[in-house]
């Protein structure tokens, strides 16, 4: 499962919102989860039921300083927005931190998703 905050999953199961950046313990990422080519369970939250499913398309590492325009818009944010985000999840936003950088695109649903207004 990949979990999302509510208010990003309607993003994400629209289609608007297609990569996302996770914290990592390791600097090489070798402790990221998510491999190319699975499809994960979409979860509103810890212990949420699933409401839809990502095909995850390329995983990498990168510093958050290297984002552009077009990132922040592929993770559904407006740069400041993005930074208040991620502020609110981590504490602080460090631009040297090495992040998970995980694309991905919108999978089928399945019989057992719960139902999500996008």
């Amino acid at each position: 499962m990949v979990i999302f905050g509510p208010d990003l999953v309607s993003k994400v199961l629209a289609g608007t919102k297609t990569v996302t950046r996770r914290r990592l313990t390791h600097r090489d990422g070798r402790d990221i989860h998510y491999h190319a080519g699975k499809v994960y369970a979409v979860q509103p939250g810890r212990g949420k039921p699933h409401v839809g499913h990502i095909l995850i398309e390329e995983v990498g590492v990168q510093p958050l300083r290297m984002m552009r325009l077009s990132d922040f818009e592929a993770e559904g944010l407006h740069p400041r927005a993005f930074i208040e985000y991620w502020e609110l999840l981590h504490g602080r936003y460090d631009p040297d931190e090495v992040v998970a950088v995980i694309w991905f695109a919108v999978a089928p649903r399945c019989s057992k998703c719960a139902a999500w207004q996008l």
